[in-house]
């Protein structure tokens, strides 16, 4: 992951871990969904498990307010896919602008993505 693109702002949230070590676990992707560019954190041990366990986080936050439990997950062997839905974190979107049924393609989108990978 590129120091330069990075923000670091999500360290404040991390309690259990240390946020170092997260920042150099943490695979990042792009994923384009209904016109928008959709950012994925993916949390994966070198040996994980087949299971993929997909986090889609509430309105108002982005998948970096839970680092912890992302990367616990992981440490269990799960590989962890947490989009940033429209509108939140690094994804594209009009921050609080999103419908109900542009989520559900979204996360359709990232299933997919899961499959396929």
């Amino acid at each position: 992951m590129s120091e330069f693109e990075y923000n670091d702002y999500w360290f404040q949230y991390v309690v259990e871990e240390d946020p170092e070590k997260i920042k150099k676990f943490v695979q990042e992707e792009y994923l384009d969904s209904e016109g928008y560019r959709i950012h994925l954190d993916i949390y994966e041990k070198e040996k994980a498990l087949t299971e993929n366990v997909i986090f889609i986080h509430g309105t108002s936050v982005y998948s970096r307010f839970y680092p912890d439990i992302l990367y616990q997950l992981s440490q269990g062997g799960y590989r962890i896919i947490a989009p940033d839905l429209p509108g939140h974190g690094r994804s594209s979107g009009e921050r609080g602008h999103f419908t109900m049924n542009l989520i559900t393609k979204v996360i359709y989108e990232v299933n997919t993505f899961c499959r396929e990978k």
